[in-house]
């Protein structure tokens, strides 16, 4: 009797084991079905955007409307869909999944149609390469360089001007800054009222001073 329970013991463990590399074995692998993607590089972001990201993924994630933005979280989008777990709610049908997967393999091309006109450069944003061009360049530079009337205030490089960021900027008060200051004296703006420059207009003023809460990018 001892002898039998003992061998009953030793089919059941057997057949545990059995079963337990069964699961291992045959246990579904969601990227198995992706291992194959050829890669298209006639793909272009337009045709991405408008078959797969337009109906499933801007309206949670505004930003992938953007081929930039896109770019940078290739490998996260990549590995979301393969799993399933994106888009929330509604998988990706087989034909989208492997359209945006070939499209990835091929590079991810942006394609001419998806190119973005590029900024204007007449509009002042917050930015130095912006405010350098139509603001300091135009009204300031003729005088604050090294070879100008004010060369110890030198605003004709970058680098320059950082320099002096903690005379003439207020970052945790962008408002009060110094340079804001002496734009709109009363008395003597900069620049002066004799000079041959425009002065600083209100617009401006709002872009410079938003530039400078911003950190000077």
């Amino acid at each position: 009797m001892v002898h039998l329970i003992r061998k009953l013991i030793s089919v059941m463990a057997l057949l545990n084991l059995i079963g337990c590399g069964n699961y291992e074995e045959f246990k579904e692998d969601p990227s198995a079905a992706f291992t194959n993607i050829l890669p298209n590089n006639a793909l272009t972001f337009k045709t991405v955007k408008e078959e797969v990201l337009k109906d499933n993924c801007i309206s949670c994630h505004a930003n992938y409307a953007n081929y930039s933005d896109v770019l940078s979280d290739i490998e996260a989008i990549k590995s979301e869909v393969i799993s399933g777990s994106m888009p929330k709610g509604s998988a990706l049908s087989q034909d989208k999944k492997t359209l945006l997967l070939s499209w990835i393999a091929g590079g991810a091309q942006r394609g001419v149609l998806a190119i973005e006109p590029a900024p204007d450069e007449n509009i002042t944003t917050a930015t130095y390469a912006s405010i350098n061009r139509n603001i300091l360049q135009k009204k300031c530079i003729a005088c604050h360089n090294p070879q100008g009337e004010v060369p110890w205030m030198d605003f004709s490089t970058r680098l320059s001007l950082f320099n002096l960021r903690d005379e003439l900027f207020n970052f945790s008060d962008a408002p009060s800054s110094y340079i804001l200051e002496v734009i709109t004296d009363s008395a003597e703006p900069m620049p002066p009222y004799d000079s041959p420059f425009d002065m600083v207009t209100d617009e401006e003023l709002s872009i410079l001073t938003e530039w400078i809460r911003l950190g000077l990018p």
